[in-house]
């Protein structure tokens, strides 16, 4: 039985909405669910939505755990908090614990507030630094869906910062954390890997600026060690569809270079994986889109997407542990 922890996210957000649209309908096979967190956010929404009335009744039956991690208080909605800040960052801190305890395979975390975090008194640039920086690990954040799937070099850093993360270690360590990724969780026997320039025209040649220099020494260092990379790729053209069937994936040097071409293509099922951590980590594509939370409307198929995956990652895992 793989055991998964979901935690409850910002509950002035859209987390509690669709984690009980999801669990309300769907739980993977062979899992154990542990919700982390409060209960309070889906009680306030059970009383004006069926599908989280069903899914109390599934929590008050046992067919999801529950974890107490934060207090049961009447949450605010719609509006970034410290209140709420510190509910999601104490329900994220358990759940490290119960994994560093062994007990938990996978992880599914629902969206956060960063700024909310850091108004309780909290230094937090989000989820994927935060579990890297408490499993000592190097860590790639790897965004996918069903046509595309693109890490990241460096994640929520200011554009003006972006050109100093770009670094022949830091590039070659991506780079080898997706080719093991694709290999061990999405079954690609030999990936291709497409790596983007930073600069406009990917450089031309050193005429806008010189980092694409750096970026080619660890595609060198990469095609060394048995790696099939390309690039580096000009931006503005990698990710048109003829480029799309050459690649398994893609590594881009910043934030928005890669997720604005992947949410285009299919925000609504897209799934953050954590590569490099001891377990998986999964979560939607999406933050706590705050303007629409508490109206009942928001999409749960990215969470649905992050659910069915983590089960399916940690399956493999531990088939991989096993050998």
């Amino acid at each position: 039985m793989i055991k998964i922890l979901i935690t409850m996210g910002d509950p002035a957000g859209v987390g509690p909405e669709i984690i009980a649209k999801t669990l309300s309908r769907y739980i993977p096979s062979s899992t154990r669910i542990f919700l982390v967190g409060a209960v309070s956010p889906f009680v306030k929404l059970a009383d004006r939505f069926y599908w989280a009335k069903k899914f109390l009744e599934r929590l008050d039956r046992g067919e999801i755990d529950f974890v107490s991690a934060a207090e049961e208080l009447e949450y605010p909605v719609g509006i970034v908090n410290d209140v709420c800040g510190k509910a999601s960052f104490m329900s994220l801190l358990k759940a490290t614990e119960l994994i560093k305890n062994g007990h938990g395979e996978a992880l599914v975390t629902a969206p956060v507030s960063k700024k909310a975090i850091t108004l309780c008194g909290e230094k937090f640039s989000g989820h994927t630094e935060m579990l890297a920086q408490s499993f000592d690990s190097k860590v790639t954040m790897l965004l996918f869906d069903q046509r595309i799937r693109v890490g990241l070099v460096s994640t929520h850093v200011p554009l003006s910062e972006v050109a100093s993360y770009i670094d022949e270690e830091r590039i070659l360590g991506h780079i080898i954390r997706i080719n093991h990724g694709l290999v061990s969780f999405f079954g690609v026997k030999e990936p291709i890997i497409g790596v983007l320039g930073l600069n406009p025209h990917a450089g031309e040649a050193g005429e806008f600026g010189k980092e694409e220099e750096t970026i080619k020494k660890a595609l060198d260092a990469a095609s060394n060690i048995g790696i099939k990379v390309f690039g580096p790729l000009v931006p503005d053209t990698a990710f048109l569809a003829v480029q799309r069937r050459r690649f398994d994936a893609y590594l881009a040097m910043y934030h928005d270079q890669g997720l604005i071409p992947l949410k285009t293509l299919g925000f609504y099922y897209g799934v953050n994986l954590t590569l490099g951590l001891p377990f998986v980590r999964t979560s939607p594509d999406h933050g706590t889109a705050m303007d629409i939370a508490g109206k009942g409307i928001a999409n749960p198929l990215s969470f649905i997407n992050a659910l069915r995956y983590a089960a399916f990652f940690a399956e493999k895992l531990i088939e991989k542990e096993e050998l």
